[in-house]
């Protein structure tokens, strides 16, 4: 059986169960630079694209498939772990309570990403906030504050 993905210490959900930190969604499609940070829960795919992962919190998971990755202690950084991966080819998972994620490269992206925290987006594609419309990458970078998903009504 292989080992818990997941940081000694770390309060880890049932198995099958997702448990994402409280906050909005956003859902990215494109291609372009992506940085991200704030405490999240985020899945999808890339091609010929690197995903950075920065933990500064020791929680974080990685999974790249169904293999964890492991996150090393930043020599410079005291108490943050870290790690790069170039062209995953699988769907991968990323989820911490103080994470900082970038997406980097000349390929394409679709990233799902619920919790709280705030980035940026440079590039081409479209992204939609909390179920809202779609909307274009704009031309410049812009910040996106990925706050609490509005109260929905009954029914």
């Amino acid at each position: 059986m292989a080992a818990p993905c997941h940081p000694g210490g770390a309060r880890v959900a049932a198995p099958g169960r997702v448990t994402a930190p409280p906050g909005g969604q956003i859902l990215l499609e494109g291609a372009g630079d992506v940085r991200l940070e704030g405490s999240f829960l985020a899945w999808g795919t890339v091609n010929d694209m690197d995903l950075i992962i920065e933990d500064r919190a020791g929680d974080g998971v990685v999974r790249v498939g169904s293999v964890c990755r492991a996150l090393t202690p930043d020599r410079r950084n005291r108490g943050m772990r870290k790690v790069r991966i170039s062209s995953p080819t699988s769907r991968f998972t990323i989820e911490g309570s103080r994470i900082r994620l970038r997406v980097e490269g000349r390929g394409s992206l679709a990233i799902a990403i619920t919790g709280s925290g705030h980035g940026e987006l440079d590039g081409v594609g479209t992204y939609r906030m909390n179920g809202g419309a779609p909307r274009n990458w704009p031309i410049h970078p812009i910040n996106l504050a990925l706050g609490p998903a509005p109260p929905r009504g009954p029914g």
